[in-house]
């Protein structure tokens, strides 16, 4: 049957409203590793590129013999053993009294705020949370839903009074504030001030109605003992009282525990569609997540992440020894959005967002596509008109030629762009292939 023709002009219409925007996607064709450099997926510790992850995959399938594969229904109806001991053990690595674990972050996302926060209620939440989180408020039934500029601890303050002024049942402390913030950006690559945020909600809201709820895509994995995220490396366990551990980043896994009360898990468990419409995670996908806390919970996992520390420092060393750097960022044609004290911090994201002049971020991605760099381009609405970026990921296993030859064609091409910068031995042809780079270099990074 043929699709109607007011529906077919009606969807036609809105893809090439954003075709004109510049803002359609496609299904990302697939790489070809042996020609390209990993410098944009998730994959920061290289669990999954080095094979590591496949490794303890199936040894832990040896160590569960006469597993079933698929998953049979919903979890409410079904139950299922090992995912049971897994939130067990994800929230004992956490440090936290229970958990739930859900199939991705997105829809553990959905469930928390459009579950857990009430009438009357407010949330007050960061303005760069990830899309997962907006759509979740969508949901709710919070009477109050308020922004505060990113990172802003002033902002912040001010937000709750405005809350606390428009709710009498909130300065009360007769409803509850949720205040909603992620432990590293994806975007701009920083880290909250988790510890200066609890001390800010605690001195506006005397009567302790508040519910802080922080996600961890970005960090679990990545810091605090044995990869275990941003609260626990500060000890703020007991004070962020919904915690939401993403396994698609670091982990090279999928799904998201969200670690609770079990008075929470209980009503997200009676209340969440989304978990209760849901089938369950199958085996093949538990033991994946298990496997991935095995290592990086081990001596590998403390060594990977001391060699990316290492080799994000190296980069951005790189970035300070490079004058073109200098002129490009003084020119206003290229900065970045993270790395401010690389010097000094004990952590470092390995998120570094190359921000342009608007129009220019798709024409750098694309040249260093062209030299064997996989990197994303990042455009509004993601971020804004004004700050369209190239978000460059740096992994455990980038080697430092990698890095180095990263660096030197961003700076080709900012050259390119801006003739005045070009440095007296720099190639004629900004837009060279892959072939440049030394061959060790090529491909997936060596492995051990």
């Amino acid at each position: 049957m043929s699709l109607p023709r007011a529906f077919q002009e009606g969807i036609q219409a809105a893809l090439d409203k954003r075709q004109r925007i510049g803002q359609t996607f496609d299904l990302a064709p697939a790489v070809d590793k042996s020609v390209t450099v990993d410098f944009a997926s998730n994959d920061t510790l290289s669990l999954v590129s080095s094979g590591s992850l496949r490794e303890e995959t199936l040894r832990e399938l040896d160590r569960n013999p006469g597993f079933e594969i698929g998953a049979c229904g919903s979890r409410v109806n079904e139950g299922t053993p090992y995912v049971a001991e897994l939130e067990k053990y994800l929230a004992h690595v956490h440090g936290a009294e229970d958990g739930l674990f859900f199939v991705s972050g997105y829809s553990a996302n959905g469930a928390i705020f459009g579950t857990l926060p009430r009438d009357g209620d407010a949330i007050i939440y960061d303005s760069l949370v990830h899309a997962s989180i907006h759509d979740g408020m969508k949901l709710t039934r919070a009477s109050i839903r308020s922004p505060f500029a990113h990172n802003d601890l002033h902002a912040l303050a001010n937000e709750i009074e405005n809350v606390k002024h428009k709710s009498p049942a909130i300065n009360s402390g007769d409803r509850t504030v949720f205040v909603a913030i992620e432990s590293v950006y994806g975007m701009d690559g920083d880290v909250a001030p988790a510890r200066e945020i609890v001390d800010v909600v605690k001195k506006a809201l005397p009567h302790q109605n508040f519910i802080l709820i922080i996600d961890e895509a970005h960090s679990n994995g990545l810091l605090g003992p044995k990869g275990s995220g941003l609260v626990s490396d500060l000890g703020l366990e007991k004070e962020y009282a919904v915690r939401l551990q993403v396994v698609g980043k670091a982990h090279g896994a999928s799904g998201a525990i969200v670690l609770c009360d079990p008075l929470v898990k209980k009503m997200l468990l009676n209340y969440a569609r989304m978990f209760i419409f849901t089938a369950a995670p199958g085996f093949l996908l538990a033991a994946t997540v298990k496997s991935a806390y095995n290592i990086l919970t081990g001596p590998e996992g403390d060594s990977r992440r001391r060699k990316l520390q290492d080799n994000i420092r190296f980069f951005y060393d790189l970035l300070e020894r490079e004058p073109r750097w200098h002129q490009a960022r003084e020119a206003g044609f290229l900065r970045v959005t993270s790395g401010a004290n690389w010097r000094s911090e004990s952590f470092i994201t390995p998120i570094v967002p190359f921000v342009t002049k608007v129009g220019k971020c798709t024409q750098l991605r694309d040249t260093l596509r062209r030299r064997g760099f996989l990197v994303h381009a990042v455009r509004f609405p993601a971020v804004p008109k004004d700050s369209e970026r190239v978000r460059i990921v740096i992994h455990a296993e980038n080697t430092k030629e990698q890095m180095t030859a990263l660096v030197k064609a961003i700076m080709d091409w900012a050259s390119r762009y801006r003739p005045s910068m070009a440095s007296p031995n720099q190639t004629e042809n900004a837009d060279l292939c892959c072939k440049e780079m030394p061959a060790r270099t090529r491909g997936r990074p060596e492995t051990h």
